[in-house]
């Protein structure tokens, strides 16, 4: 780093690769390429855990996040997680149902914490990015194959509820 500070210490994660690209820029990579960087347990934890850490990073001022290998994301493992949805404690199906509730809303975290992140996140999509991306597109300059590119943070007014929700609001890059 320019600057010659010492960079801060990162934690290693199992499904993410997190190292700066240049001064102030964070890349953060979904690091399952042998499972086209399915989203199993750990990714939903790490998530969480790696974009609280960058919040609070003062030495980062920036983060672009991407896939290893030739996709994006072939989006939740279902062999990873299906057990996790099937077997949900309560003695009754409203008991159930609120458990279930609680899993989905703390999943859901791994997305809400890059719209809380306070620096500007650029999502660079590449290949498939299945799960909530399979939704049908509205513009014909869309496809499912073009590489994205979604700045979140930088345009005012503009808050997702999910990243991949977010990454069809934008067009391919020319």
């Amino acid at each position: 780093m320019a600057s010659g500070a010492a960079e801060p210490k990162r934690r290693s994660f199992e499904t993410l690769r997190v190292m700066p690209v240049q001064e102030h820029v964070l890349h953060v990579e979904l690091n399952r390429p042998e499972k086209r960087n399915a989203m199993n347990i750990a990714f939903w934890r790490e998530m969480v855990e790696c974009f609280q850490d960058i919040s609070q990073d003062p030495s980062c001022h920036a983060v672009v996040i991407s896939g290893v290998g030739p996709i994006f994301t072939a989006g939740i493992d279902l062999v990873d997680m299906g057990n996790d949805f099937l077997t949900v404690d309560g003695e009754d199906t409203a008991r159930k149902a609120w458990q279930l509730q609680q899993k989905i809303r703390a999943y859901q975290e791994s997305f809400t914490v890059l719209e809380k992140c306070p620096k500007p996140v650029i999502a660079a999509v590449h290949g498939a990015c299945i799960g909530g991306g399979g939704e049908n597109y509205d513009d014909p300059h869309k496809t499912p194959a073009s590489p994205v590119v979604h700045i979140r943070g930088l345009i005012d007014g503009v808050v997702e509820a999910d990243l991949v929700e977010a990454l069809q609001e934008f067009g391919p890059i020319r």
